[in-house]
């Protein structure tokens, strides 16, 4: 039996993520777990972008949770706080740079390179939330188009601007 409902009424079936495969949903609370042991682990700020895709490919544009980024830098962290991202040098002169050579790390990088951050990979933040079983949590908790940051005391969005 469902617990999810509306207008009162049971609802039956299953939740479907973009790929229309079964994620079982759940409560945005669960996550609060592993943002207290990133941050136990010296985290200062965590902040990631949701949307729905405004394009239209052919395919349906899907709500999802972005890539997320972690940074051990108070500076950084102060920054993200002000909507602000600061961007690297460009190391290797081509107009170029990896995720790498920013002062947080990349949820997509983090195990590919060292990093200047002061934190290493072993210590990096295991978040689940790009697995797909919050995104009806975060769209009900944050909206969509946003971008999101967590550090241990404060919880903060803006607008979020995409093409």
């Amino acid at each position: 039996m469902s617990n999810r409902s509306f207008m009162g009424i049971p609802v039956e079936g299953d939740i479907y993520d973009h790929r229309r495969e079964f994620i079982e949903q759940r409560p945005i609370e669960d996550l609060h777990e592993e943002f207290q042991a990133a941050f136990a682990s010296g985290i200062k700020a965590i902040t990631w972008n949701q949307y729905t895709p405004y394009f239209n490919d052919g395919d349906t544009c899907e709500f999802s949770v972005g890539e997320y980024y972690a940074t051990t830098s108070d500076a950084v962290a102060a920054s993200w706080l002000q909507d602000e991202y600061p961007d690297a040098e460009d190391s290797d002169g081509d107009g170029s740079y990896y995720d790498y050579q920013k002062p947080w790390y990349s949820s997509y990088s983090k195990t590919e390179y060292p990093h200047p951050d002061g934190i290493s990979i072993q210590d990096w933040p295991e978040l689940s939330i790009q697995q797909g079983a919050y995104e009806l949590a975060m769209l009900s908790t944050f909206g969509d188009h946003t971008q999101v940051v967590v550090t241990p005391t404060r919880v903060v969005q803006f607008e979020y601007d995409h093409e």
